[in-house]
């Protein structure tokens, strides 16, 4: 190859339905083909978050820098991600449903009181023996951090199918929201598709807490992906397949991923796809 070709990502010279514009080289040969038949959400760097129309790539402030968001198959299988009345869950008891702006676009919420023991159940269907990733943001009214746990201290905890989650993950998305992911394996049941009792449950002898949340979100993973709303029945989000014939001449190709360098490629294939993750940087030599 005659002259060194990059593409980088970081901030790309433009987006349209079906393509990822790189900055280099300037004769299209380094500009990605986009394919995600379905829409797909993803934050803005104001921070609220915005829906992309099928097909066309996400450049996502999550992590306050932007990044290229890629992901997998997702389905939310929670039927109403922001419910706005009790019609629209299988049970609940000792919370309210209330209007409320938040300040990353969500306009409801559901109220878990102070000083209510709260059970919120059945919210999704989900199988045995299989990981499972539930996902909600939620504000405290104090404004602090949430602790989710099992412990005396913990302001609440996440059950998959009446199993207790023991692994739990904050993201902090700005204006005192966080999205917090709890992960359980569902136990065994002789039935191969069932509902149990998946909920959010706050017990007031351990925390006098009391918070909002909003965006449920129930997904078979290890950990949640990119909010998936959805208004009566469950919503799949496809696959981002993000892709480019690589350049003639190219000799490696290194991927900058959550900020973090990764090793070279040197096994160059003829057609490159950007990986699973959020992609800071793809630069071709």
């Amino acid at each position: 190859m005659n002259d060194i070709k990059e593409s980088l990502l970081m901030i790309p010279s433009g987006i349209k339905e079906g393509k990822l514009y790189s900055f280099r080289p300037n004769d299209g040969t380094g500009d990605f083909t986009v394919d995600r038949n379905s829409t797909a959400t993803y934050v803005d760097e104001d921070g609220l978050i915005k829906t992309a129309l099928a097909n066309v790539p996400r450049i996502d402030w999550s992590t306050v820098v932007p990044v290229i968001l890629r992901e997998l198959q997702g389905i939310n299988l929670v039927t109403y991600s922001e419910p706005v009345s009790g019609s629209q869950v299988n049970s609940f008891s000792g919370v309210d449903f209330l209007s409320y702006n938040w300040l990353n676009g969500f306009t409801n919420s559901i109220k878990y009181n102070s000083t209510t023991s709260v059970i919120f159940c059945k919210v999704g269907i989900v199988e045995p023996s299989k990981v499972y990733t539930f996902s909600a943001f939620i504000i405290m009214d104090d404004l602090s951090k949430p602790s989710f746990g099992v412990g005396i201290s913990n302001d609440a905890y996440m059950r998959l199918a009446t199993i207790k989650a023991t692994s739990y993950r904050y993201t902090d998305c700005g204006n005192n929201i966080w999205r917090v992911e709890g992960t359980a394996t569902t136990g065994t049941n002789s039935n191969t598709g069932y509902l149990e009792a998946n909920d959010i449950q706050k017990n007031s002898s351990n925390s006098s807490k009391g918070f909002r949340l909003v965006g449920w979100q129930i997904e078979q993973a290890s950990t949640a992906s990119s909010y998936i709303p959805t208004n009566g029945s469950t919503v799949t989000r496809l696959a981002d397949n993000i892709s480019v014939p690589t350049p003639a001449g190219v000799t490696s190709i290194t991927e900058t991923i959550d900020g973090v360098e990764q090793t070279p490629i040197t096994t160059i294939p003829a057609t490159y796809s950007l990986p699973v993750g959020n992609i800071n940087k793809v630069t071709m030599l």
